[in-house]
């Protein structure tokens, strides 16, 4: 720009980077201290992506500033795209397998950035509204998948605060697409002091999105964690409903493995004593001399 920045843009790109390294530090530590869901280690990547990119666009005077400007860019657009990726490996419905692979939708949007900041740098050189107006629609086409990958995916019964993760990505889309409108619109406002002040907004807005992108994040894990926990829990209790009896003896199988008799498991789980007797056709088969007699006994004491 060509005016003089009323701030360091560097000291609050490094900031940024830290915050958001630190960030995916905590991540990395919480994947390994328990049970994450199957996305978590997408989102590890993303907090690293987009943490490093950051740090990168700080280097512009050390490394070749397109060079620096390129990988930032890139990083910070394949860290939302990452986050999505973490997304759709939740899989709610258990309907497909996870896969662990980045998709394709992913590779193509990152390779065409790449590409783009390679076609500025050969034919347009050193233009920073080209770059910027490729920043902003990568970005701006990341920040709407995420959003639309959230609404259809999560669902509803979680709840809205489940949903606020993918407000706020729709609310991140149209603020680059207002950044491309402005830059299109306004051509007087890329090389004078309110662009620098605009560009202040928009490095506290990104760390904004940042931040609380990863914390929502963390709440999908939560609840996908604590969906998981309730469905073995109905598991369990279904497999409860089964009893396990021999079928040869009748003996019933416990908790513990240890087979019982009927009367010994029934009094262990209810307190009910069973009393001992004979079917009908018990009778019949073990005594047939004296059935008759005891069937007629049995109806008369039913009658009389």
């Amino acid at each position: 720009m060509g005016a003089e920045l009323p701030f360091d843009i560097n000291g609050l790109l490094l900031s940024n980077g830290i915050v958001t390294l630190v960030i995916a530090l905590g991540l990395i530590y919480i994947r390994l201290a328990r049970p994450t869901s199957p996305g978590f280690r997408m989102w590890v990547f993303a907090g690293l992506s987009g943490g490093i990119g950051l740090v990168f666009a700080t280097q512009s005077e050390t490394i070749t500033p397109w060079i620096s400007v390129g990988l930032s860019s890139t990083l910070q657009v394949l860290a939302t795209l990452l986050v999505r990726e973490g997304v759709l490996r939740l899989n709610w419905a258990q309907s497909r397998p996870h896969n662990s692979r980045p998709g394709a939708l992913t590779l193509a949007i990152t390779g065409i950035t790449i590409l783009a900041y390679i076609a500025v740098l050969r034919f347009i050189h050193d233009d920073d509204y080209s770059r910027f107006l490729v920043y902003y629609s990568a970005m701006c086409i990341a920040w709407g998948l995420l959003a639309l990958t959230l609404l259809q995916t999560l669902p509803r019964s979680l709840g809205r605060l489940a949903l606020v993760p993918a407000y706020i990505s729709g609310a991140a889309a149209l603020q680059q697409a207002s950044f491309i409108a402005l830059y299109i619109l306004r051509p007087d406002l890329r090389n004078s002091m309110d662009a620098g002040v605009l560009y202040l907004g928009v490095l506290i807005w990104a760390l904004v999105l940042q931040i609380s992108t990863l914390i929502g994040m963390l709440h999908l894990d939560s609840l996908w964690l604590g969906q998981q926990l309730e469905s073995q829990r109905q598991e369990i209790a279904n497999l409860r409903l089964l009893l396990p009896v021999c079928a040869h003896c009748k003996k019933i199988r416990d908790d513990a493995g240890s087979w019982q008799d009927v009367d010994e498991y029934l009094y262990q789980q209810t307190q009910v004593k069973v009393s001992h007797d004979l079917c009908p056709h018990c009778t019949r088969e073990l005594y047939p001399e004296v059935a008759d007699k005891v069937e007629e006994r049995l109806r008369r004491s039913a009658e009389g």
